[in-house]
């Protein structure tokens, strides 16, 4: 049994499908604190009741938002990984992982990253 749920952590993880454990890791904290934080002050106030609504939505929207795009960032990264590796042009590979090492430091930088990565890629 234990061999068995180590394999779907192991399978889980692969790059290539976006890391699926990840993205049920993250949904499933939203949607604990969803409930959990207004239950929690439930049983305080009505005012902690509506701190508690607040706090699990917010909890639930960005673990909803982090594991969806991080699970399709990973997809996009593997499949740019193997299609760089397909186009047997060594620099355009090359050029390819440089970019992928570098991360962007705040989401209007990657959107620019990734629209450039997508020009490049189209015009050649």
């Amino acid at each position: 049994h234990q061999t068995l749920s180590q394999a779907y952590k192991i399978f889980g993880s692969f790059e290539i499908l976006g890391n699926p454990i990840g993205l049920v890791n993250n949904l499933g904290t939203g949607f604990y604190d969803f409930f959990y934080e207004p239950a929690k002050g439930l049983v305080k106030s009505p005012q902690d009741f509506g701190k508690g609504v607040a706090k699990g939505s917010a909890s639930l929207l960005k673990n909803t938002v982090s594991g969806v795009f991080g699970a399709a960032s990973k997809m996009a990264g593997s499949l740019s990984k193997g299609l760089a590796t397909l186009s047997m042009d060594e620099e355009f590979a090359a050029k390819t992982s440089v970019r992928a090492q570098r991360q962007p430091e705040h989401i209007g930088e990657g959107l620019v990253s990734g629209a450039k990565s997508l020009g490049s890629g189209i015009m050649k």
